[in-house]
Order: C-alpha cells, then structure tokens, then sequence
C-alpha cells in the first residue's frame, strides 16, 4: 500500500496523519493470513517501519521546536565518553552557533564556566556524586556563572539528574537544564546594597539620636535639678509660680525626649528587657508618688485595686511595666476632668515557667470613636489630632506600650465611647521570683478579733480598702462619711458584737476631714473603747501633719492601701505585742544560757518582721542589730571586728541587695566570711531551701517565725561555735 509523504508546516497534524496511517496499515496487517501476498505483506511491514522512523523524527522536530522557542538550555552528559550534547537554546544563550564549540564536559568547564566558579563546580559535583552513593539522591541543583562569547558573565540556575547506570551502579548519564538568572542576581544584590544602605542609615540615626539624648538630657538634668535647688531658698508666690511652670516644662521635655529615644531603639530592633526582681508594691507605691500632683490638680480620685492572689515579688523587667502602667493612668489623668482612674491588677495563669498577669486602667474621661480606636497604636497618633486640640504629647506613648507589652508575651487593647471613658487593658508574663510570693502568705489569722471600720467617701475606695482588710481577715464595715462612722461606732457598743477597735479613716472628705473625725472619735467619752485609728490618705504625711504626728492618729498609710501596708499601719497602732504570742514552748535552761547576750544581726527589709523577730529575741536576752537590706548587713559586719556578730539571720528578698547576693559577697569577702548565716524566707518550697544552701547559708527557718524553732536553731549553732572555741 503507498504511503502518503505530506509535509504540512504544522508538525502536530503530520504526526496526526501518520497516527492515522499507521493504525490503518497495522489494521490490514491483522487480515486473516492468505489475504496478503508475501510481496505486499514485505512492502506492509517496510511501511510500517518507515512510519515509526517518521513518527520518531517528527517528535524530536516538535521537541527541538519547543526548545528553540525555551530561554533555557539542554544539556546530555555521556559520562563514559566525556560528550555532551549542548541544546541550540543553551549554546544561543552563551552567543554560540551549533559546531562552534566542541561539545564535550572539557568545554563546559574550560570554555562555558567562569574561571572563578571551577573549583565550586568540582566540590558540587564531588557531593553529588557521594550524596548519590550514600542516600541514593540523583539530582543536583546549584548556581553558577558562565561566560558569554562576547565576555560578559551570566548567573545561571542549574538542575541535574543521573537517569542512567552501570552494572555496577555507577552512573553513566547525566541530563539537566540551565535557566538565566542574571536578572534576578542584579536585582538581589541591588537589595542587599539597598538594606545595607538603610541599616547603616538607621545605625547612624540611632547613634546620632542617642548621642542627642545623651546632649540634650545633660542640660537638662541641670535646669531641673538647679530648679529643686531653687524651690529651698526664699521665692515670693509669682517666683514660686514661675519656677513651678519651668520644672514642669522642663520635665515634660525629658519625657518626650526619652519616648523618642526608646521608640528609635525598639525600631531599629535593639531594645532588650531586663530581668531583675520587680517589688509590684514599691512600684505602685513610687507611681503613686508621682503621679499624685496632677491627680489632685485635678480633683480625681486614683484608685489602686490590687488582687491579693497577685504575687507582690516576680521577676521581669521593672522600669518598663512602670513605664506602660505610668503612660496609661498618665493618659487617663489628661483626658479625664472629673470622677475616678482605677489601676486593677489581677493573675490570670500562673505555671512554674510564668506568672501571667492582666493590668486595666479604666477613666470616666472623653473616650473615644471607633474610628479612633483603630489606628490609637500607630506611631505619632493622638485621640485628639486635630489642630485645635487642647491636649498634647507626641502619640509615641501608646505605640511604645504596645511594643513593649509585646516584648513581655503579651497583648494590649482597648474599649471605649465618646464621653464614656476609656478601658485600657494588656496582660504580661513574668518570670516567678525565687524569693517568693506576698510576705503575709502565710501570715496566722492574727486579725480575726480586730473588728475594723472602714470610712471613705468614695465608694470604690470604699470598696477596695475593704476588700483589702478582709485579705488579712479583718472584720471589716463600711461608712461613707464622718458622721456615719460615728453612729455605727455608737451602735457597736450597744449591739450584740464586738465594739470597732479598729477604724480606717480617709482623709479627704467632704464636711469633716479624717483628721478632725479622728479627733471625734478619740475625745467620745461615750465609747467604752475608743479604737485604733489609721488615717488613709494620698497626701504624703509630711503634707498633712507637718513633723509631728497628732495623738489622735495611731498610724498612717499613704495610698495605695496593700496587705503590707496595711500590716506594718497595724503593726505600729497596737505595737508588737500583736504579733508575738505568749505560748512558747518552754525553753531549756542551757539554750536560755546561750542565747542570753549572743549577738545577732538582723538583715531584714520589713517593719513588721523586724518588730517580730526582735521581739522574740528580746525575750532571751539576745542583742539584735537590724540592716534594712543585704548592702546594709554586709557594711555592719564590716563595721565590727569579726566575732562581735555570732549569727545572721538574713531575709532573702530585700531591696538593693537580696539574700541571696547579700550571701555570696559575706561567704566571698575577707572579713566574717564563715559567720553561721541562717535564712528566713517567707516561704517553704523545696527548691527555695536548695537555692539557700547552694549559696552558702547555713540554716533554713521559714516565716511567720515559731519562736521555739528559732530558740532551737539558733542555740545549735552556738553551741557548736561554743565547742569550737573550747576545743581550740
């Protein structure tokens, strides 16, 4: 049967009609034999043949097509014989003709392979190959320059893989392509430059902010500092105001100053948290400090509600918590004209890797749109940024909280309404302090029978002082005014209960102030018990009193009114005798010989523990000398001959230098350094007794303080030094 030879330009239709011929000729092939004569079934059978070699060179001419019409190169390595097999794509994208160039492996890498890249070439094909006999992996991808025929390099991405073998499983052929990235290469680096350019230009803006901060704080430390100097020397009123208007121009600017300073360092990544004890009482104690002047210019009430299951000591990062927690009542305070700021702090997961707490710091102020809240974290945004606003600030403030709440694994939000107020909210995680917890943890219910008063005008701080009392299990009331007190005081002593020993008295009320409500009380003759009366109040004492303390005030707390406050307040009320019971164990006649005289120092930072273990020792004859913290303790000992001191007993969370370290410097130093130093640490955990140990402490007894235990500990140790001396 002829054979149709039709050369169409499109190739797919030619392999269609030879598709279509060869099944037709197969078909005649199949007759039943006989049909064909054996001539036409040679000549069958012949075209057959021809068809299929047709077929095949057609297909090569579709593939050589295809990759005329590709920006990429072919390339077949024989590596038996060296020969290469260089696609005309692959020799056009060098700027070569098809037989220019020998094709083999030596013009690859001697001709095509920028001399720079050789030795990579061979170090990528020597892994390949022991990638290949070890883990069976049988391509390889790598980037490399070649050379153009005109001189100029190209970047190229290279693709390989072994598709063939020998009987002994070393490869035999190697196939793969190349694309040009020489493009992409240009670009890239040109990135590279440009982020390099941008980083040495935000190295040099935050050296150049730094070293500012740095000129302009220097003076500016002076004017304020010459300005306190000032206010002590003799100034009329308008001078006073004058002054007055400077610090607080003056303050204000250090404040900007160092909101742009720490927004420069958390841009250019370099802003590290520290991680140091936080003491969360002492820091809302300094907040309240300072933040009080403009709270009273104001007429505001600050409110500080302060969960007792948060712990007061924790690990983390103390002047930066201060810093959001300042910036947000700070806000509050400016927005708000009248009514309360409340600062809530509560625990909302604790695991033995992190103590995570939620702060809120809610306002009755002029709140906010919708439209404002979303975008209030951004950088340089205000709540008021219009060009008539009355309140000003940089808007760095509240993107600096959100980065820095960020930093401590947590988030930060906010609700609010237009002339609602506002709530800000963000949790913390902290690291748990190895000193421990609150120090009335494990306080014995001493103040269940103190049956106490609390009388304050406002009904949140009512309610807070209240709660806070019956944190430490006083039985607690409320009033809310001087005159209400002084008839529910009149009612207690005709009822059933327990007449009020205790009142705690605001003193801002409107009417009759704390003071003079106070002076009431004390001179009611009527009062077959007068009670204990601690004036509350966020003046300072100075502000109120002058020098000295009325008789009528047993005690005073400055707000924020905490557990310890309120501890130490009633401690000094009622003196130590509250907090020394009279059941002691009997103590041994030898022990009472020893301890009568001994010398103990005292390294303790709390009044009310001061007053207890001194108390407990005074009964035994033992010399107490207190150090207010770790620093202290270690300059007495160095103050006195060694011996003058026979034990320390030594509180392990203590400010400026803890027990700890305070530990350490006495065990590393030259003078006392093998003292017996025992620990007194608010709580009882097995790893806290471990920590003790390991950094030389040589005893271990747990607070609140068993006067019988302590008897004990402390006469062993005398005893042995007793023994000692003797013996030598």
């Amino acid at each position: 049967m002829p054979i149709k030879h039709i050369n169409p330009a499109d190739v797919s239709a030619r392999i269609k009609l030879l598709e279509e011929e060869l099944a037709l000729l197969k078909h005649v092939q199949q007759q039943p034999k006989g049909t064909l004569s054996s001539e036409n079934k040679r000549t069958l059978e012949q075209s057959l043949a021809q068809l299929d070699q047709n077929k095949s060179d057609i297909q090569e001419e579709r593939f050589q097509y295809a990759m005329d019409a590709s920006r990429d190169g072919l390339w077949d390595w024989d590596l038996r014989t060296n020969e290469v097999y260089f696609s005309p794509s692959y020799l056009r994208m060098l700027g070569y003709q098809k037989g220019e160039v020998p094709e083999s492996y030596d013009t690859f890498k001697n001709i095509f392979v920028h001399p720079d890249d050789v030795l990579l070439l061979m170090r990528t094909s020597k892994a390949a190959y022991e990638d290949l006999k070890k883990n069976n992996k049988d391509s390889i991808n790598m980037e490399l320059r070649l050379r153009h025929k005109q001189g100029q390099t190209l970047w190229v991405y290279s693709r390989a893989k072994y598709v063939s073998y020998d009987k002994n499983g070393r490869p035999t052929r190697c196939v793969g392509f190349i694309a040009d990235i020489t493009q992409f290469k240009k670009t890239q680096e040109q990135l590279i430059g440009a982020k390099m350019l941008a980083d040495e230009a935000n190295t040099a803006k935050s050296e150049f902010l730094a070293r500012m901060s740095h000129e302009i704080r220097t003076p500016m430390n002076a004017i304020i500092g010459m300005g306190h100097l000032l206010k002590d020397t003799e100034l009329n009123r308008i001078q006073h105001d004058y002054l007055a208007n400077i610090d607080h121009a003056a303050n204000s600017l250090l404040k900007i100053i160092n909101e742009i300073l720490d927004f420069s360092k958390i841009e250019s990544g370099n802003f590290v948290l520290e991680k140091v004890h936080i003491d969360l009482e002492g820091m809302i104690d300094d907040l309240a400090r300072k933040l009080s002047p403009q709270v009273e210019k104001k007429g505001l009430e600050l409110l500080y509600d302060i969960d007792p299951a948060v712990p007061r000591y924790f690990r983390g990062d103390a002047m930066r918590l201060s810093q959001i927690i300042s910036n947000l009542i700070g806000n509050a305070i400016k927005f708000t004209e009248e009514g309360n700021i409340h600062l809530h702090i509560e625990k909302l997961h604790e695991s033995s890797e992190c103590l995570e707490l939620a702060f809120e710091v809610s306002d009755s102020g002029i709140g906010m749109s919708r439209q404002k809240i979303d975008s209030l974290f951004d950088p340089f945004t205000q709540a008021d940024g219009s060009s008539s606003r009355k309140f000003g600030g940089t808007g760095l403030g509240l993107a600096l909280c959100k980065h820095l709440v960020e930093l401590m694994h947590g988030n930060i939000s906010v609700s609010s309404e237009l002339d609602a107020g506002s709530l800000f909210r963000f949790t913390a995680c902290f690291e748990h302090s190895q000193i421990g917890t609150s120090i009335l943890r494990d306080e014995p219910r001493r103040f269940e029978h103190l049956r106490t008063l609390v009388v304050d005008d406002n009904q949140a701080a009512r309610n807070i002082i209240s709660r806070t009392a019956q944190s430490i299990h006083l039985q607690a009331d409320t009033a809310s005014d001087a005159k209400t007190a002084m008839e529910m005081l009149a009612q207690a002593e005709k009822g059933p209960e327990r007449p009020y020993e205790l009142v705690l008295m605001d003193y801002s009320m409107p009417n009759m102030n704390g003071v003079s409500a106070s002076k009431m009380i004390k001179q009611n003759t009527q009062l077959a018990r007068t009670p204990s009366i601690i004036l509350v109040s966020a003046y300072q004492q100075d502000e109120i009193f002058g020098t000295d303390k009325p008789p009528e005030i047993d005690a005073y707390i400055h707000k924020p009114v905490s557990q310890s406050r309120l501890f130490d307040a009633i401690a000094e009320a009622f003196g130590e005798e509250l907090f020394v019971s009279g059941d002691e164990k009997v103590v041994k006649e030898e022990d009472r010989t020893l301890l009568a005289g001994a010398r103990v120092l005292l390294a303790e930072d709390n009044l009310v523990n001061q007053k207890v273990a001194i108390g407990i020792l005074k009964k035994q004859g033992v010399a107490v000398v207190v150090a207010n913290n770790g620093r202290e303790a270690i300059d007495e000992l160095a103050a006195h001959p060694d011996g003058f001191f026979d034990i320390v007993l030594m509180d392990m969370e203590m400010p400026e230098v803890d027990g700890y370290e305070a530990t350490r410097r006495i065990r590393h130093g030259l003078h006392c350094n093998t003292i017996p130093i025992i620990a007194m640490p608010a709580h009882a955990m097995s790893e806290d007794r471990y920590h003790c140990m390991e950094c030389g402490m040589d005893g271990y007894i747990t607070k609140p303080v068993a006067p019988d235990l302590l008897y004990t500990t402390l006469s062993s140790f005398l005893r042995r030094a007793k023994s000692e001396r003797e013996g030598s």
